[in-house]
């Protein structure tokens, strides 16, 4: 049955092969999913009348033989003349197996790549125009709305439970709020997302860093959709025997803008002329691996800094498992965030990391609202919760959260996931970050 005109998917084409054209056409057509607006035979001619096309494509199908400019090049342009459309590549077989052509169309701002098969098939294309569809028009409304709120996870202090409270959060957050929740782990030194997860996890946010801005494929091929007792996608960390390998071949060559590596070349040759230790060949490397620890640092800032735009303008929360650390990657994470949550234990080195958290987070006049979660309470706690509260007046106090004998046997973060107490408790941090207007469901119970 043909769907109302207004239920279709306004397409154009761009292509100057007329086989292609026919074939596209005819299936386009004939599936009663999509309204063909326009077909241009070259990219110039697109360029130059798309933004002027009514209705405006949702989706511009763009094929590799479109003549003139590269598709590549053409998408690039498409995705800065028009970003209100999505772009899909279609490309013959050749290409599609290529996965260094496919990573540099998504590079490049396609949406996704199709394949043209010979003779003429069109496996998963409606599936395929249907879900970026739905992507563009999910990041359509984030962009006219607020934009998603970041909440960091923090401590300077290791083994307080911050990343139990973390996925705890991201549970609570999706429950509370019925919104698409992300959890992040931020742990770039040592990535253990699979084991904390118990679920295998596609790819890793460092994989990601090489896009700029993301598209819904891209979403697609490094997220870990909500499954099973996950009510929230998930964003793995990298993986120690991949972490090195991809910052050399992703950032070293081609991510340090020109004027960086001149000013770091102009840093080498005064430090090489001011000393004779330049004729040290242990001096030139120990000062070779700074400055190539200074490239890697910037290449990572800016990426971080693109990720998390990009992550605020898919999810309504963003929660950050960050690493027990005052780097420089990490106070980045911190300065974007709009809610910190300070986790600690109730016992002297843990209160002394909070002291310094919560100093540090002020002479760093970070923004966003900080609070502070007791985790692991009892009474036979070395200082009483009471007490901490005491100690700690002037940080807004969100929960505090009992030991749980249960967790304390060789269990995984994930498993706070099935312990309604620890639940109930987190959704009490959850119920104070999420606004009345947007809380749908009381903190400790659970969608069917």
């Amino acid at each position: 049955m043909t769907q109302g005109r207004s239920d279709l998917i306004p397409v154009a084409l761009i292509t100057s092969d007329p086989a292609w054209e026919k074939s596209i056409r005819e299936f386009l057509t004939n599936s009663g999913r999509v309204q063909i607006v326009r077909v241009f035979q070259n990219p110039e001619q697109a360029l130059h009348l798309l933004p002027h096309v009514r209705p405006t494509p949702e989706i511009v199908l763009l094929t590799e033989n479109a003549g003139g400019i590269s598709e590549l090049n053409t998408c690039r342009l498409l995705s800065q003349t028009i970003p209100t459309s999505a772009v899909i590549l279609v490309v013959g077989e050749a290409h599609f197996e290529d996965p260094r052509y496919l990573r540099s169309a998504m590079a490049s701002g396609a949406d996704d790549v199709l394949r043209m098969m010979t003779p003429p098939r069109f496996q998963g294309w409606i599936e395929s125009l249907e879900r970026v569809r739905d992507l563009l028009r999910g990041r359509q409304l984030a962009a006219r709305r607020e934009t998603g709120q970041i909440v960091a996870l923090f401590s300077l202090k290791g083994g307080v439970g911050k990343t139990t409270l973390a996925i705890g959060l991201a549970d609570r957050l999706a429950v509370v709020s019925s919104a698409r929740v992300i959890y992040v782990d931020l742990n770039w030194h040592a990535g253990m997302t699979d084991s904390l997860i118990g679920l295998p996890t596609p790819r890793s946010w460092l994989e990601s860093l090489e896009f700029q801005q993301w598209s819904p494929a891209i979403v697609d091929s490094l997220v870990l959709r909500s499954q099973g007792d996950l009510r929230f996608d998930v964003l793995a960390a990298p993986r120690e025997e991949d972490h090195f390998g991809v910052l050399k071949d992703l950032y070293l060559p081609s991510r340090v803008p020109l004027e960086e590596e001149s000013e770091l070349d102009r840093l080498y040759r005064s430090l090489s002329a001011s000393s004779r230790l330049a004729e040290d060949d242990l001096f030139r490397d120990l000062l070779q691996r700074a400055l190539q620890h200074v490239r890697i640092e910037h290449a990572l800032a800016y990426a971080i800094h693109n990720l998390l735009i990009n992550l605020r303008s898919y999810y309504r929360y963003v929660v950050l498992d960050l690493p027990p650390a005052a780097d420089p990657l990490t106070v980045l994470a911190l300065t974007r965030a709009d809610h910190v949550v300070i986790a600690l234990i109730p016992d002297l080195a843990a209160l002394r990391a909070a002291y310094l958290s919560m100093d540090l987070l002020q002479r760093l006049g970070i923004p966003g609202e900080i609070g502070v979660a007791l985790n692991r309470a009892t009474r036979r706690s070395e200082i009483r919760p009471d007490t901490l509260q005491q100690l700690l007046k002037g940080m807004s106090w969100l929960a505090t959260i009992p030991e749980d004998p249960w967790m304390v046997n060789d269990r995984t973060p994930s498993d706070v996931l099935r312990r309604p107490s620890l639940l109930d408790a987190i959704g009490r941090m959850a119920a104070h970050i999420v606004p009345a207007a947007e809380a749908v469901e009381a903190p400790g119970r659970r969608r069917a």
